[in-house]
């Protein structure tokens, strides 16, 4: 670790800054580029493959042959892409409510479907993925994330870190919400069979639910999220605290001071969820007035920025 510090400062990395688009960044290209940095990831990626393999074969994944159905709630499938290039001769089928747009070369092996929106093949529905946050929290597990695997008692075991805040909300939202799914799961097995539905009948009603629960939730549930220690750490190395919040200032201050509106910014982008946070409980009436007043600032100033830019191509023509 010490040596990556030093190739890093060399690079012009400070190790307490966060990088919000690391794979964008000159910097960390110049890192990874490092022949040194390049040889230790290299040795350290094969030990972390050898015991992943492990843990596959012990679960009995197929590793060399065949294929595999995998299920997720999105947005990309990257996991899925991982497994697919660890296991180019096993296909891999995934299953997922929704689909963004893909960051990467799709592996040949790795095939792909939504049963929401699904952005690679069309841009309709995407107002359902705009927030995904409320929905990983109500799909989230007490169980942690993995961060690595190691022999025992002659098998695999995965290691998992778990974070107390992250689980307090599941104990006082989450678990209720799954435990109200499973309970509903045997009526609605039942109700298909006997009466032939399928899952595209139902998928009108189901988009509808959604975009309910993301665009008017309710006050409960929002409150519930602003409580949240949200796991990043797949997407952007840490934890990202919703409980933490600016001054209402903030957001009046904006319409005048440039500093103050990127701040507005910055908190409105890593809150995940805007609706979730007017409609909170916990969200002082100040702070909400706050934020609609700049949010409403913003949309006239977009509505006047679309009719100065159509009086000009009138002019011109």
């Amino acid at each position: 670790a010490a040596g990556f510090v030093s190739h890093a400062t060399r690079c012009g990395i400070d190790i307490d800054e966060p990088v919000t688009w690391p794979w964008q960044d000159e910097r960390v290209r110049r890192f990874l580029d490092d022949g040194t940095v390049k040889a230790t990831l290299e040795g350290h990626l094969r030990q972390r493959r050898e015991a992943l393999l492990a843990y596959l074969d012990a679960a009995g994944v197929p590793t060399s042959g065949g294929s595999m159905e995998i299920a997720d709630i999105g947005w990309r499938g990257t996991i899925q892409d991982n497994l697919a290039h660890l296991l180019p001769a096993v296909t891999i089928h995934g299953h997922y409510l929704g689909l963004n747009r893909y960051l990467n070369t799709q592996p040949p092996n790795a095939l792909k479907q939504a049963f929401g929106p699904d952005r690679n093949a069309s841009d309709a529905l995407a107002d359902l993925i705009d927030f995904v946050a409320p929905i990983e929290m109500l799909s989230n597990s007490p169980n942690g994330s993995v961060v690595g695997y190691e022999p025992h008692h002659g098998t695999m075991r995965a290691l998992r870190e778990a974070d107390a805040a992250e689980n307090a909300v599941f104990d006082t939202c989450s678990r209720h919400f799954q435990r109200g799914v499973l309970d509903s799961a045997t009526f609605w097995a039942d109700f298909l069979r006997t009466h032939a539905y399928t899952a595209g009948d139902l998928r009108p009603l189901s988009l509808q639910i959604w975009r309910d629960i993301i665009s008017a939730p309710p006050p409960f549930l929002a409150h519930a999220y602003f409580q949240l220690n949200h796991n990043e750490t797949f997407g952007v190395g840490g934890y990202a605290d919703k409980r933490e919040r600016p001054p209402a200032s903030t957001f009046v201050l904006a319409l005048v001071s440039r500093n103050r509106r990127r701040q507005a910014r910055e908190f409105l982008r890593h809150c995940g969820w805007i609706p979730g946070l007017l409609a909170a409980s916990n969200t002082s009436p100040a702070f909400r007035a706050a934020v609609r007043l700049y949010l409403t600032a913003g949309r006239a100033a977009r509505h006047m920025t679309r009719m100065r830019e159509g009086f000009r191509g009138i002019a011109r023509r």
